[in-house]
């Protein structure tokens, strides 16, 4: 068989600890400058108005 022959290609990802923790307001900041969402801010995505429904209001 010729699958002796062949060459295993392998790829590893280690995750390593953050040397901080950021805090939530930072983090929502840095991913609205993110452009992998940037699709969010075209027309067709703002899909939700004021009529669609009543504020959340969780009074636990």
């Amino acid at each position: 068989m010729e699958l002796a022959n062949r060459a295993i290609e392998t790829t590893a990802t280690i995750l390593l600890p953050e040397e901080t923790d950021i805090d939530e307001k930072e983090w929502l900041q840095y991913a609205s400058q993110n452009s992998a969402f940037g699709f969010l801010k075209e027309p067709q995505e703002d899909i939700y108005t004021v009529p669609d429904g009543k504020p959340f209001d969780d009074k636990r």
